[in-house]
């Protein structure tokens, strides 16, 4: 891999991010995507049952973890979320079966 590829991760309902190709890779199920010829065309990979929110987060996570090799204990945006919110419950939930889907 060389430095400086990008990867286009979709997650429900079309959203995209773009991701360097190294940090995506701290997924095991987009690693395993990216390496197998045929199939992920262009780099570009998608996950539709990945609500758009959680895949922000994984994408963030992912992008800290390779610059910083951070755990998720450290992570900011995951401590902003308050697990006695209602809202909040909904993201964390979506965020672990992410996190659990994406192997990162």
């Amino acid at each position: 891999m060389s430095s400086g590829e990008y990867v286009t991760i979709i997650s429900g309902e079309g959203f995209q991010f773009v991701v360097e190709r190294e940090a995506a890779c701290v997924s095991k199920a987009i690693r395993a995507l990216l390496e197998c010829p045929g199939l992920c065309e262009n780099n570009v990979v998608t996950f539709e049952e990945v609500p758009p929110v959680a895949m922000d987060l994984v994408c963030q996570y992912m992008c800290e973890r390779h610059n910083k090799a951070s755990s998720m204990s450290e992570f900011k945006p995951l401590k902003a979320l308050d697990p006695k919110k209602d809202s909040d419950v909904q993201v964390i939930m979506e965020l672990l079966l992410a996190a659990d889907y994406l192997d990162c």
